[in-house]
């Protein structure tokens, strides 16, 4: 008997240690909800991936065309609208300033990372832009390979007259992000430089260390169908402020 009641206790002691730690299980799932789980107010998950990302064949400032792997992130699924910046900054620099559901335009860069900062959040890279706004495709346009869907994703030259509008109202993409093409431009946290696909890195590239003007992606109201390609790029001085450029957050 004395030897049953140590073989049981023995038992006891091994079951005890071998037991999963259920404080450490909650540990693993509540990171693993924050990074990927409900998405905050506002934003949708990104979920991370590789991508081609640039022009094939281009010998200008979208090529050469090179493999990039991002990390997941969350985005807002719309911009910034005049509503939104108002309450956080309290004022409005709009020049269509009438339009509360329409994008905050001419913001600074300086003025647009202020805004995201003070929730938390910052401006996309350049290459975090690229990849949201491909959506998990690879072709010219996030909607396909030819420029006639674009009256369903985008405002721009042929259905804007020449003006911003309330954000959200065109379809999502993929990803279920509204206006990645046209509306206005959106400031990303990068300087431009022409030549840094040649040798930006090949995870997370965040730019170059310094410039004179900010990445701007996404075409605009004003622009043609062509700027409404995910690889389109252009730029503009971080000081500046421009009437069909207004911006989005990451976190």
């Amino acid at each position: 008997m004395h030897g049953t009641l140590i073989q049981s206790i023995s038992v006891l002691i091994l079951l005890v240690f071998c037991m999963p730690s259920p404080a450490r299980d909650s540990e693993n799932t509540a990171g693993k909800k924050d990074s990927a789980g409900t998405p905050p107010a506002g934003m949708v998950w990104i979920p991370g991936g590789v991508f081609s990302m640039g022009t094939v064949g281009a010998n200008n400032e979208e090529g050469p065309l090179h493999e990039v792997t991002i990390d997941g992130f969350f985005m807002d699924t719309a911009e910034v609208t005049q509503e939104d910046f108002v309450r956080q900054i309290f004022s409005n620099p709009s020049f269509n300033a009438t339009c509360p559901a329409c994008p905050v335009e001419r913001v600074t860069w300086f003025e647009a990372r202020a805004y995201c900062r003070k929730l938390g959040k910052k401006l996309p890279t350049e290459a975090q832009w690229e990849y949201a706004a491909h959506s998990g495709t690879q072709t010219i346009y996030s909607w396909g390979s030819n420029d006639g869907g674009a009256d369903s994703f985008a405002w721009y030259e042929s259905n804007s007259s020449f003006r911003t509008h309330p954000v959200a109202k065109k379809g999502p993409n993929a990803f279920g992000l509204f206006d990645m093409s046209g509306n206005v431009w959106e400031w990303c946290a990068d300087w431009y430089d022409r030549d840094y696909y040649q040798k930006s890195p090949e995870v997370n590239p965040a730019g170059p260390g310094n410039g004179t003007h900010r990445v701007i992606r996404g075409g605009s109201f004003e622009n043609t169908v062509r700027a409404l390609r995910p690889a389109a790029r252009d730029r503009c001085k971080p000081e500046a402020r421009r009437q069909n450029v207004g911006f989005r957050c990451v976190k």
